[in-house]
């Protein structure tokens, strides 16, 4: 019996595994605001690092550092501070200069400048 073997012509599939590995909620929550996992980690490390910094807690009062705009605006009183990236909306635009607003407040003095 003669026998004959020809290489096939299927095409050879070569698998590559991710090296990095995500957590289900970092790839969902990046994939609802349309980013890579990656910009969004890199993000959120942004902005825990800012709150880090923060020296007012929720609900103080708190005044503007040069005079122009405290007499604008006035006294505030502090309603939010984020502290990771998933706190911020979804629909929220990401600041060009990577330095964005983690603290939200209202003016006490007048409320039309919030």
């Amino acid at each position: 019996m003669i026998e004959q073997s020809f290489p096939s012509k299927r095409p050879i599939k070569t698998y590559y595994q991710n090296p990095t590995w995500h957590s289900a909620r970092d790839t969902a929550l990046a994939k609802a605001r349309g980013i890579s996992v990656e910009e969004f980690k890199r993000r959120d490390d942004i902005v825990k690092e800012a709150a880090k910094t923060v020296e007012v807690d929720l609900y103080g009062h708190g005044f503007p550092r040069n005079k122009k705009e405290y007499d604008s605006v006035g006294e505030v009183v502090v309603t939010g501070i984020c502290k990771t990236y998933a706190d911020f909306s979804r629909t929220e635009k990401w600041s060009d200069n990577d330095n964005p607003m983690i603290v939200s407040f209202y003016a006490l003095n007048n409320k039309s400048k919030n």
